[in-house]
């Protein structure tokens, strides 16, 4: 991850544009854009240089969001009777946002994420029933928390 964050503050993009014109990959309409990618790639840069408080907030909550994740897989498998620990959660939530960020391409993971639960559950010695219990329990929370968004989103239109 570090790594990462170093590449995109020396010009990811770039670098990425530059690498594929040298090798011949590069598709003629694209050449236009070399402007602005290297725009972007300052904007980056700026970005982690002047707004490091902002950055560390943004990495924090995303974190914190992370944990969150973690205790949300502790508990419903404590509800559902299932021996997990901590340590079992974190395992589970990990590869979990390994399968959803790797089925990013399929509209709303539908699918891939519940497929993934059941198939992280059996490398477990968990059984493919808490798997795929989880995964409905936390389509029923998302469902739930989308409705509400677009309920105070109907409020905010409509008696503005």
């Amino acid at each position: 991850i570090a790594a990462f964050f170093v590449w995109q503050k020396r010009g990811f993009f770039s670098f990425i544009f530059e690498t594929a014109k040298k090798l011949k990959l590069l598709p003629t309409h694209l050449l236009s854009k070399e402007e602005k990618l290297k725009a972007l790639d300052q904007n980056i840069a700026s970005f982690y240089r002047t707004r490091k408080r902002d950055f560390t907030l943004s990495l924090s909550f995303h974190l914190l969001g992370w944990i969150a994740g973690v205790l949300e897989v502790y508990l419903i498998l404590s509800f559902l009777g299932v021996d997990c620990g901590l340590q079992k959660a974190f395992v589970i939530e990990a590869l979990a946002q390994m399968v959803k960020a790797a089925s990013f391409m399929i509209p709303a993971s539908m699918g891939a994420q519940e497929g993934g639960n059941v198939a992280i559950f059996l490398a477990l010695g968990l059984g493919a029933l808490p798997g795929i219990t989880m995964s409905v329990v936390r389509r029923i929370r998302e469902v739930a928390w989308a409705g509400i968004g677009l309920l105070v989103l109907f409020w905010y239109y409509a008696y503005e």
